[in-house]
């Protein structure tokens, strides 16, 4: 009987942790699609060595690269302006990226 109900639970908690990755991923997504608009917005902060920030997947590679690696090195912020825009999207993928750890940490403990 216990086993059952240790099993249950185990079904409810998943089931509850799964929900909330596929929230925070749908996040990720949203938030990579505002920065690539700041980014297209404020593209004349940014040196761009080969990346054009005018063009859609220029400014969606960019906020990609920026939210997943903390950046590649192509496109660099070169005022206070890009270095507070890179700085907000690179706080933002690091906070996510440690929620959805903790949570599998803590299903998994």
């Amino acid at each position: 009987m216990g086993s059952k109900l240790a099993e249950k639970e185990d079904i409810h908690r998943l089931r509850g942790i799964r929900r909330m990755i596929i929230l925070l991923l749908l996040n990720y997504f949203e938030i990579i699609a505002w920065f690539a608009v700041f980014y297209r917005i404020y593209f004349q902060n940014f040196n761009q060595n080969g990346v054009n920030l005018n063009s859609f997947s220029g400014v969606i590679y960019n906020s990609i690269i920026t939210m997943a690696t903390v950046g590649y090195g192509d496109i660099t912020p070169i005022n206070y302006v890009g270095m507070f825009i890179v700085s907000i999207q690179i706080l933002i993928g690091i906070f996510i990226t440690l929620i959805v750890t903790i949570q599998i940490y803590c299903f998994y403990r």
